[in-house]
């Protein structure tokens, strides 16, 4: 009886720190587009514009070709910080499973994981001034009542979309439209 309350508590918490280092490397990919693929751009993804956002910003073609570009330029230049963090995340699973985690290996780890988020982020915030500068000021002013009036297209942190319909009862994957953990 004893073994199996230890298994169970053993099978617990490594249920736990799995589902700890799914939701570290989710939280990575709902701001951070995977090496090649696309993504927020930390805040800036209004930039993505669609054409409906392009069409109620009025933006001409010229301010079009001018936000690809710099959306280009963006994801040219944390390219490199893009591909070591979703490496990093692989050697974060690869410790936070095995036989004995290794507490120290692990904080480094994420420590690493830290300085290359805070590189994309600040390469980011440098991309969304730019492309800013693109738009003229009555584009910037109804952009600034866009994200007002629509806080799921602001920017900041809770503008995800794993946070609008938050967890709880009848609120698992298949309700959010999604096959697993968000």
């Amino acid at each position: 009886m004893r073994t199996k309350v230890i298994a169970l508590a053993i099978v617990a918490v490594l249920v736990l720190a799995a589902s700890l280092v799914l939701a570290q490397a989710r939280q990575g990919r709902g701001n951070l587009p995977k090496a090649g693929g696309q993504g927020d751009e930390m805040g800036a993804q209004w930039m993505r514009l669609g054409p409906r956002i392009a069409k109620e910003l009025g933006l001409s073609q010229d301010q079009i070709q001018q936000l690809k570009q710099l959306r280009d330029q963006f994801k040219a230049a944390t390219e490199q910080a893009r591909t070591e963090l979703q490496t990093k995340r692989q050697e974060m699973v690869k410790l936070w499973a095995a036989d004995e985690p290794n507490a120290t290996a692990i904080k480094s780890l994420a420590a690493e994981m830290d300085v290359l988020r805070a590189q994309i982020r600040d390469a980011g915030v440098d991309h969304g001034i730019a492309a800013l500068k693109v738009l003229t000021p009555d584009q910037r002013a109804k952009l600034r009542e866009m994200i007002k009036n629509r806080p799921r297209t602001g920017m900041g942190m809770m503008s995800g979309q794993r946070f609008r319909q938050g967890m709880g009862p009848g609120k698992g994957a298949a309700q959010r439209g999604g096959a697993g953990v968000r």
